[in-house]
């Protein structure tokens, strides 16, 4: 039976799949579309995602030649992964994509992405549907809300993203960690003259006869000095320090996991919330016994300017009816109890949310003035003497319709509108109608039996406010501690090896020496400038001439 060829296959069409196949040109329109996605998620107005994702005929192609290319290349590795499973098993091909260092990069972009992503589209948990729907509009907030971009990092493509980068991580680790445990196991060895003068750094310290145990013993003296680890074997002198440098990057990658595990423990666990609170409010925070109160707050201004330079709540925190912690918080200053804590996120008037409006009535049969109704959003009231029922639906301080949704394009009075229903007192509905501020005249052009004016409009003042609870942050702390304490570890400390030999025959103690991917010039240097004190020139006839000759190779 003949096994399938790993290679692509011939002729014209052969050229265009290695071609929509190949990484680079994956790279180009992944890159592409990416930055044409951020683009439309940072400048909606400028070019909308519903656009950029399906409305034109060049993002049309755009997608298209992704989805081909990404496909053409998952079947090339497919290929690829049939071939080597035929010719050495399911074992090793499972062990090579899993510790794939390709699959690793393709997996940080991704993450990258999605911070990037989250950094542009706020998140559900810090705002409100209603400021979401200003920002996009109503077909873009449904578009991006089924992608779950409002949620990125609750979505089942994130956790599925940080279980596979959690499955290249371990894999990768384990492989390295067998490696660094051979290489910490593996003795250290006599070597060949020859080979002592091919190191990348060498020196020949010239001896007279019987002075090379002397040397030896001197030499012994300056590498322990050096807190190298000192052994005699086969008469030459093995000298090695930092051994254990290797295992840095392992427990690195170790302590990536920890970090990982913490940010799925407070994902899963935790929460990040943001609340709208008023002036004398008093909320119980989540899983907690304890209450806070709300005592005031204030927006400061730069001097002579409406510019705002801070934003400062005072808040009491309350257990089992006594206060037990009182503070101010600021931005980027927050107020913490028991673990939570509390952030200022947010300040202004809360027209979408607790707007109250006054409505004047007006019977539209005879013009009868029925009076003056003052009510907030969410709440009915009823018209003396009519049997109505009117409940005051929604308030929009910017309204706009796009195709037949209405929503605030911003949160200032640009052009306020409250939504009504009338009812009868059975609840059967006679009519829904829009009441414009700044158009009452709508109102007469409409054949309603009651026609709305807005003479007066009212908002709370209220504060935002984001309480988070982050249960994996002491783990991430430490994770973070570690990999960083690692960090250093590999870079400040190579594996050094130092080998000490007397050449009998030339009158001379050769010595070389080399660190794993990194450099010991200056201490080697310094080792030489002390034994060549004690070495003395040697006889003419030798070869070596010179009482030491030390050089140093570049490493690669």
């Amino acid at each position: 039976m003949s096994l399938p060829q790993a290679g692509p296959p011939r002729g014209d069409m052969g050229d265009i799949l290695a071609f929509f196949g190949s990484g680079r040109t994956v790279l180009v329109l992944s890159v592409l579309a990416s930055a044409g996605l951020l683009l439309s998620l940072a400048e909606p107005r400028l070019l909308s995602p519903v656009v950029f994702l399906a409305g034109l005929w060049y993002t049309r192609l755009l997608w298209l030649l992704l989805a081909f290319s990404w496909g053409t290349f998952a079947l090339r590795g497919l290929r690829r992964a049939a071939f080597n499973t035929a010719q050495r098993g399911l074992r090793w091909t499972l062990l090579r994509a899993t510790t794939s260092i390709r699959l690793a990069i393709v997996l940080i972009a991704l993450f990258v992405l999605l911070g990037l992503i989250s950094t542009i589209v706020p998140q559900f948990s810090l705002n409100r549907q209603v400021d979401l729907l200003a920002r996009y509009g109503p077909e873009n907030f449904r578009t991006l809300r089924r992608l779950g971009f409002f949620t990125l990092f609750s979505n089942w493509y994130a956790y599925a993203l940080v279980g596979l980068f959690a499955v290249n991580l371990s894999a990768c680790t384990c492989k390295r960690l067998r490696a660094s445990l051979s290489y910490f196991n593996a003795p250290m060895r006599p070597k060949r003259l020859e080979a002592l003068g091919r190191m990348a750094h060498t020196a020949r310290l010239a001896l007279y006869t019987g002075e090379a145990e002397a040397m030896r013993e001197r030499a012994r003296r300056a590498l322990r000095a050096r807190h190298y680890r000192v052994q005699e074997v086969e008469g030459q002198l093995l000298a090695e320090k930092w051994r254990w440098e290797r295992f840095a990057i392992d427990l690195f990658h170790l302590s990536l996991l920890v970090v990982i595990g913490a940010l799925l423990v407070t994902n899963t666990l935790g929460y990040d919330l943001l609340q709208v609170h008023y002036k004398g409010d008093l909320f119980q925070v989540p899983g907690r016994s304890f209450s806070v109160r709300v005592d005031d707050f204030r927006s400061e201004n730069y001097p002579g300017t409406e510019q705002v330079m801070d934003w400062k709540t005072h808040l009491t925190v309350l257990q089992d009816g006594r206060e037990v912690k009182s503070g101010s918080l600021e931005v980027n200053q927050p107020l913490s109890y028991q673990g939570v804590s509390f952030y200022q996120s947010a300040m202004g008037e809360d027209w979408q949310g607790a707007a109250q409006v006054t409505f004047r009535v007006i019977r539209t049969r005879d013009g009868s003035d029925l009076g003056e109704f003052k009510v907030k959003v969410g709440q009915s009231f009823s018209l003396p003497g009519e049997g109505i029922i009117v409940k005051f639906n929604a308030f929009l301080p910017d309204f706009a319709l796009v195709n037949g949704i209405a929503y605030s394009k911003d949160q200032y009075l640009l052009n306020p509108a409250a939504s009504l229903e009338v009812d009868n007192q059975e609840g059967k509905r006679l009519f829904r109608t829009w009441s414009f501020s700044q158009l009452p005249r709508l109102q007469q052009v409409v054949s309603n039996s009651y026609r709305f004016y807005i003479t007066g409009m009212t908002a709370p003042e209220f504060t935002g406010l984001e309480i988070s609870w982050d249960p994996g942050m002491p783990v991430a702390y430490l994770g973070f501690t570690l990999m960083v304490a690692m960090l250093l570890l590999n870079l400040l400390f190579k594996h050094r090896q130092i080998w000490v030999a007397s050449d009998e025959t030339a009158g001379a103690l050769l010595i070389g020496a080399k660190a794993r991917k990194g450099d010991l010039e200056d201490e080697f240097e310094g080792l030489m400038k002390r034994l060549a004190v004690h070495s003395r020139a040697a006889p003419s006839q030798t070869p070596a001439a010179q009482p030491s000759e030390a050089h140093s190779q570049p490493q690669i």
